[in-house]
């Protein structure tokens, strides 16, 4: 299979390390050759033509922005009449029906994560650092994004936006211990390496098409994958470190004025389906002026989860599911916290000749997972606008948080124990790895991207295009714990 091609245009000296970018990802000056993808620093945008641009765009093909200046967003902005007005360290544009849309990449730096082992001795696990360019490679290569495919964006005119921000959950799971020595035969002292991503999307609708009305609607959408790793102990008397749950949060932040309309998936087994639709008014482009617009925005997609199931526990403006391993083990009825010897929880993991069970493929492979969910937003949150018909969007500042947590477990009978003795002869480990999300947003920023027949100049409907920053204040972690 080729590589992934990207040209590149711009300072050699601010050209992402290749290593950073995996192998299935080639970067390589900008030349005759054809590429996949184009990818410009800000500084040296003013050395390729808009032609050349317009010919990316025009066949389907990703460009890229990074560092990107005022000068330069300007022109994008010009060109394809969609750019962020703050600074980002990535922007990126993809053609759609109507034109191009541009997305904002925010780039995720991990945290120092920590576990201990089932004596509570600490395990220090290092902080891992993840390479802008490693965000740049995956955001070309991956295919485009639900915005582009499932009916989210307006008609034009509108004011909307997107955000995308990426948190890596990318850890090594500690060893197996008892009383601070290794306990199993085949795990030793060997970490297994999981990994896994999510992206939270953060579509901003502007709704002011009613002459009465005008409210901020957001759609916060969640889609990733989270792997335990090649299991180091897969035998007769191993099986480990496999999936069992997955824990998957959307939150808003409760405010006077903000309210959940609509969320899935609801409660489900082996096959997942998310589905929103969610109708407004918007003032947009109208025949041959500005008019009111009905217009709906609509997500649909499945899942297979066999052996597995999801159950819904969303509450209030908390949307929260909880995925798990329901054949075999099922780990909802004898979750591995209660871990038992008892006759109904053993029976779940051992043979009656003692083997271990053999769990479901899909809990040694890697899970998707795809949540969404949409918030409306008024007053008090923001002054309401008069008139507020056609009006621009107003400051609007509001907490939207994510996370994802997936337990991992091992477990061994006692030919597999290294200590077996009493009731140690069969045991468990489990470890949760989880990443979060949790920033501020001023929805106005990212609801004037696409609203492109706003701008005049400097001027936003007779506002100045101030610098409120995207994201006033993120927090961003990963961690590995019992």
């Amino acid at each position: 299979m080729a590589a992934f091609s990207i040209g590149y245009l711009g300072d050699p000296d601010n050209r992402p390390q290749p290593e950073s970018l995996g192998t299935s990802v080639m970067l390589r000056s900008l030349g005759p050759e054809p590429n996949d993808a184009l990818l410009i620093d800000g500084s040296a945008a003013g050395r390729i033509a808009d032609t050349e641009l317009r010919g990316f765009l025009d066949a389907g093909k990703p460009v890229g922005l990074i560092r990107p200046n005022d000068a330069t967003l300007a022109r994008l902005r010009t060109l394809t009449g969609h750019a962020p007005l703050t600074p980002v360290e990535l922007a990126l544009w993809r053609k759609r029906p109507d034109g191009a849309h541009c997305s904002c990449v925010l780039p995720m730096i991990t945290t120092k994560g920590g576990g201990a082992g089932d004596d509570g001795v600490p395990v220090e696990l290092p902080t891992l650092v993840r390479p802008v360019a490693t965000t740049i490679a995956e955001a070309f290569a991956s295919p485009p994004a639900a915005i582009d495919s499932h009916g989210m964006p307006p008609p034009a005119g509108a004011y909307y936006g997107c955000v995308s921000t990426a948190v890596h959950l990318d850890q090594s799971i500690p060893y197996p211990q008892f009383k601070g020595k290794p306990d199993d035969k085949v795990v030793r002292t060997y970490m297994q390496c999981a990994s896994g991503s999510f992206q939270l999307d953060l579509h901003v609708y502007w709704v002011n098409g009613a002459s009465d009305d005008a409210y901020y609607l957001v759609v916060a959408h969640q889609t990733g994958s989270v792997f335990a790793g090649y299991m180091l102990a897969d035998g007769k008397n191993n099986q480990g470190f496999f999936q069992t749950s997955l824990a998957l949060y959307i939150r808003a932040g409760a405010l006077s004025g903000l309210t959940r309309e609509a969320y899935s998936p609801s409660t489900a087994k082996g096959s997942i389906a998310t589905h929103l639709q969610t109708q407004m008014l918007l003032w947009g482009l109208a025949g041959s002026g500005e008019g009111a617009i009905r217009f709906t925005a609509e997500y649909d997609n499945q899942i297979e989860w066999p052996s597995w199931a999801m159950l819904d526990h969303t509450h209030d403006t908390t949307c929260c599911w909880v995925g798990y391993q329901s054949d075999v083990w099922n780990v909802l009825q004898h979750p591995p916290e209660s871990w038992s010897n008892d006759a109904a929880f053993a029976s779940s993991l051992f043979q009656s000749n003692g083997h271990v069970r053999a769990m479901p493929d899909q809990s040694k492979g890697s899970i998707a997972f795809d949540t969404i969910a949409s918030f409306i937003v008024r007053p008090p949150v923001f002054a309401m606008p008069n008139p507020c018909q056609a009006s621009p969007p107003p400051p609007c500042t509001v907490r939207f948080a994510a996370e994802v947590a997936a337990q991992t477990v091992l477990f061994h009978n006692k030919d597999g124990c290294r200590a077996a003795r009493g009731n140690h002869e069969r045991d468990g480990f489990w470890r949760t790895n989880s990443g979060s999300l949790n920033a501020e947003y001023e929805l106005s920023r990212i609801a004037v991207m696409t609203g492109h027949t706003r701008y005049k100049g400097s001027q936003l409907s007779g506002r100045p295009a101030s610098r409120w920053p995207i994201i006033t204040r993120a927090l961003h972690s990963t961690t590995t714990r019992n």
